[in-house]
């Protein structure tokens, strides 16, 4: 939106700098205002991790922001990338999907029930045909438009495509097990990151304070004085099983896996137990022989990096406490 002559100036309440008549800046329903500057990095955060931050949110009162006060900030591209995550919330996945064309940014929403199988973009600028699990792109010919003779090669690419389809819920649990152990999502509005430091507290922008280690929101907690900061959380970690420590480096007093000093490091290691934790869960409902199936029909998935025996066999406690309590 454009400041008009009738309003008094405001401050951003990002940076606090005074808006003036003629000024670009968001505003959400409460009247909460951010200038056109810090919208900008608004919007680099929105597509950083469309999933849960679009639709876009004030960060003051979370209130939901008309996407309108924000095309002006962004490409056409952004603006069609926006819109397919912003319909994909809104849409019935029982009967439909909105499926995005991998090769650009045109989406439409793709009846389950009419051709599960291959995704046709309509841009005239891409006209690709992909694969509707794989994402793989290949030409595609209805019986009736097919050239007379078309190659075994191609014949067995397509057929390859059908086979996709079959393991299509065994990636994506493969693909959600992955993701969850990849990040962390706070449990007030769901918006899922990774730390770049650990300190364990975390303050999100819709002003939940929740810790990393656990996920609990500050109010569910367990402290030593129930009524205190979030730090009466970490009294006693090493002994008591509903403790976390405060840093991820304070668990090398007690185990020797983890780093006295270097906390990124530490945090590899966090993320690497939580990803083998999914996967052997993952193997726990599924077979060897169908992982390896979902690994020849889909390369992709195969190209994994993950030491799937590791997985099954590391130590995947978090925490080695000084008592016979179970662990986290």
């Amino acid at each position: 939106m454009e400041m008009t002559s009738g309003e008094e100036e405001r401050e951003c309440m990002s940076c606090a700098e005074v808006l003036k008549k003629g000024d670009i800046a968001i505003k959400c329903k409460e009247q909460h205002l951010v200038c056109k500057e810090c919208s900008e990095s608004v919007v680099n955060t929105i597509f950083s991790n469309p999933e849960v931050e679009i639709p876009v949110k004030c960060f003051i009162c979370f209130s939901e922001v008309d996407s309108t006060q924000i095309e002006k900030l962004m490409t056409p591209e952004q603006m069609l990338l926006y819109n397919f995550y912003y319909k994909s919330k809104k849409i019935d996945s029982t009967v439909e999907k909105l499926e995005k064309c991998p090769f650009c940014y045109y989406c439409e929403p793709w009846n389950l029930n009419r051709d599960p199988y291959f995704f046709y973009c309509k841009n005239d600028k891409c006209n690709k045909c992909s694969c509707t699990t794989c994402k793989q792109g290949f030409e595609y010919y209805p019986r009736r438009c097919a050239p007379p003779h078309l190659s075994e090669e191609h014949k067995n690419n397509v057929e390859r495509h059908y086979k996709c389809y079959k393991y299509r819920e065994i990636k994506r649990d493969w693909d959600q097990a992955i993701k969850r152990g990849t990040l962390r999502y706070c449990p007030g509005c769901g918006a899922g990151f990774t730390k770049d430091d650990y300190c364990l507290k975390i303050t999100c922008k819709c002003k939940t304070v929740w810790c990393y280690f656990c996920g609990k929101k500050e109010e569910d907690l367990d402290k030593k004085d129930p009524n205190g900061k979030f730090y009466q959380h970490c009294h006693d970690w090493e002994t008591n099983v509903k403790r976390c420590p405060l840093e991820l480096k304070d668990l090398s007093k007690i185990d020797s896996k983890w780093d006295k000093i270097d906390d990124f490091k530490n945090g590899d290691l966090f993320h690497k137990i939580l990803i083998y934790r999914e996967i052997k869960a993952f193997f726990e409902k599924y077979t060897r022989e169908e992982f390896e199936c979902l690994c020849e029909a889909i390369p992709s998935v195969a190209n994994h990096t993950f030491d799937i025996e590791e997985a099954m066999t590391m130590d995947l406690d978090l925490i080695k406490r000084k008592t016979k309590d179970s662990d986290l």
